[in-house]
């Protein structure tokens, strides 16, 4: 079976088509319209603490192997380079909240419940809990 790790290695080794790259930036004006169609209480929003995230469908993908949810998700990706993530079931964004911590690309990811008023500039993504075996 593969490790988080390898999977990740497989990934990031993945190249992609002039086409595939092309990236869409999300001006600021449309960051709360984008926010707006998440559903607040399985919307998640996370930011990956240093480094930068790849596009959302790679982010996706590396996400889904990882964490095995029972349904799909969806991801995008403000110009901020905080993920907005829209979750189907209460159980799959538990998991993702409670089962850290998380990291992408060898990076601490903090998760955080989108707030009801929908101000991703209001989230703090300060702190996350960890744990360590002694």
């Amino acid at each position: 079976m593969a490790t988080e790790s390898d999977i990740i290695d497989k990934i990031a080794s993945v190249s992609l088509t002039e086409k595939e790259e092309t990236s869409i930036n999300i001006e600021d004006s449309d960051e709360e319209k984008g926010i707006e169609e998440v559903i607040t209480e399985l919307g998640v929003a996370g930011k990956i603490i240093k480094g930068r995230l790849s596009s959302a469908r790679v982010t996706k993908n590396v996400l889904k192997e990882v964490w095995r949810l029972k349904k799909d998700f969806d991801v995008r990706i403000n110009q901020k380079g905080i993920m907005l993530m829209q979750f189907y079931c209460y159980e799959d964004r538990d998991r993702v909240l409670l089962g850290g911590p998380w990291h992408y690309e060898k990076q601490l990811i903090v998760f955080e419940k989108i707030p009801p008023d929908l101000q991703t500039k209001r989230i703090d993504f300060s702190t996350t809990e960890i744990w360590i075996r002694i």
